[in-house]
């Protein structure tokens, strides 16, 4: 049995970082790519379709701690990004309306800001009027354990913690439907 994925190729991705992002040694990706991975075994922990996502520990704006591990049980969409990008910006109103649609069907939103003072991501959040989770990866450990190498960068768990997809680039409201049910599953 294999399991199957997506992921989107965009702008800023070259062939150097595709090692990074495509699973079980594809040697490319162009467009939409299915990748295989996992069969029939224990999941091992690596941020790739098919595997366990890494856990990680971070500190939400309001002074809380989450930890992913923590969240299991719940499907997770995890979005980084960061202020200064753009395409980040564009999407945060459909992310916050997967957040307001699935929240109550056990959807958990968590956007990763990474590298941006506590002041910064705060105004923005205000800003844009941002009420699910925001975590901040001030030292990019996460973001570097996750292997982000462009903003936006959207992983989709399921509820046994096992990432499906991952999203490189600006997504559309259909397109993060999509993978967010994918995930309620």
């Amino acid at each position: 049995m294999h399991r199957f994925s997506w992921i989107e190729i965009r702008d800023g991705i070259t062939e150097t970082n595709l090692e990074k992002i495509i699973p079980c040694g594809a040697d490319r990706a162009i467009g939409f790519s299915l990748l295989s991975c996992d069969k029939e075994k224990e999941l091992e922990v690596a941020p790739q379709t098919g595997f366990l996502a890494p856990d990680f520990t971070l500190m939400a704006l309001n002074g809380s701690t989450y930890s992913l591990n923590n969240l299991r049980g719940n499907a997770v969409f995890i979005n980084f990004w960061m202020t200064e990008c753009r395409y980040c910006q564009y999407e945060m109103p459909n992310i916050q309306k997967m957040h307001d649609t699935y929240a109550n069907e056990g959807l958990i939103v968590l956007g990763v800001n990474v590298g941006d003072s506590l002041s910064d991501a705060e105004g923005y959040a205000r800003r844009l009027k941002i009420n699910f989770i925001i975590l901040l990866d001030s030292d990019e450990t996460t973001s570097r354990a996750y292997l982000v190498n462009g903003y936006p960068t959207s992983y989709f768990i399921d509820r046994e913690g096992v990432v499906k997809s991952i999203y490189i680039g600006e997504m559309t409201r259909e397109e993060m439907e999509k993978q967010v049910k994918l995930v309620l599953k």
